[in-house]
């Protein structure tokens, strides 16, 4: 869907459900007592909007590599992530 004529809409609404996602994440790290987490509703509003552009972002460059190593893949992004996300391996 990447490389599409719906790439647009594609992406679009990948954003929106990585948006999604990160919201509630955010949610369950304040509750679990992340330190620097966004606190903020505008604060957990732009993270959240930064973080799910930046993965559809590299999903979309990684697809396009046509590289099939997940794990690798996986290990990259979480280091993209910001400090105070909860490594969890």
């Amino acid at each position: 869907l990447f490389a599409s004529s719906a790439r647009g809409a594609f992406r679009s609404a990948l954003d929106e459900r990585l948006r999604h996602r990160v919201h509630l994440a955010l949610q369950r790290f304040i509750a679990g007592g992340v330190a620097d987490a966004p606190r903020t509703p505008r604060d957990r509003a732009e993270a959240a909007a930064y973080i799910a552009g930046g993965l559809a972002g590299v999903f979309d460059a990684w697809v396009q590599e046509e590289d099939d190593d997940a794990d690798a893949a996986a290990a990259r992004i979480r280091r993209l992530l910001p400090h105070w996300w909860p490594d969890e391996r």
